[in-house]
Formats: C-alpha cells, sequence, structure tokens
C-alpha cells in the first residue's frame, strides 16, 4: 500500500463492518451446513484503529454475534490489531466478544504482521484438519 492507493483518514467502522462480515459467514455456513457439507469458519478481523465511524452496531452487537458462533462450536473468531501507537486492541476485542487466546496485536513493522498472519495461518490450518474447534487452545507464538 502506498499514499496513492491507501488513504488511512476516512475513518474505522470495525464495529459496522465486522458485523456485516460474520453475517457473510453465518450464511455461507449455514447454505454449506443445508447442503450436507460439515462446515468449519475460521474468521480473522484486522484493523489498525480503533472503532471510528459505526453508525449502526455498538461492540455489544458484535459480542452477541461472536458468541453465538462460538457457542455453535464450529466457528473460531479471531481478531488482529496491528498497532496505531495508542488503540488498546486487546480492549476493543474483548469488548466485541473475542476471546484472549484469539487475539492478535503485532507492532506495525512488516516482520511482525508477518509473524502474526504465519501464527493465524497455523492455527487456521489445525482448525481445518480436523481438530474439534472448541478445544484449540488459541494462537501458539
Amino acid at each position: 500500500m502506498t499514499a496513492s492507493n491507501y488513504s488511512p483518514h476516512l475513518g474505522t467502522p470495525l464495529y459496522d463492518q465486522t458485523v456485516v462480515t460474520l453475517g457473510t459467514v453465518i450464511a455461507k455456513a449455514q447454505e454449506l451446513a443445508q447442503a450436507g457439507i460439515a462446515v468449519r469458519t475460521v474468521t480473522l478481523i484486522i484493523t489498525d484503529g480503533g472503532d471510528y465511524g459505526s453508525t449502526r452496531c455498538k461492540p455489544g452487537d458484535v459480542k452477541a454475534i461472536v458468541q453465538d458462533m462460538l457457542a455453535q462450536e464450529n466457528h473460531i473468531v479471531a481478531a488482529m490489531g496491528i498497532s496505531d501507537g495508542s488503540t488498546d486492541f486487546t480492549a476493543v476485542f474483548r469488548a466485541m466478544g473475542i476471546p484472549d487466546r484469539w487475539i492478535l496485536t503485532p507492532g506495525n513493522s512488516a516482520t511482525e504482521i508477518r509473524r502474526a498472519f504465519a501464527v493465524f495461518s497455523q492455527s487456521a490450518v489445525r482448525a481445518s484438519q480436523g481438530a474439534q474447534v472448541a478445544q484449540l487452545g488459541g494462537f501458539s507464538n
């Protein structure tokens, strides 16, 4: 990303967009399940800032959806907050209902971000290879 193709000054409607994303995941999982296909989902919410701009949803709205998904024991909802120097991403994601063990908070260097994606990827692979989602312990560095 460069200044010519990305403007970080337009806000982050984190809660609104998370609800849209999770709704899409739920709908697709239901569609596949109704077709007789076993479904496990792993969703990673990534942000470089807290919520700035949500107009429809609050953290509690996201939390209710996340809790419903986790109760089904076939979904993982994880989050990565890439350091902006001021946001307490752990607090933001906790308010959204994401368990601490599924929260990543890398710095903003390319190396730290790549390492965080590798940790997430390894966790997603473990989940897709048949481990019980409810038994997965979260991220392991």
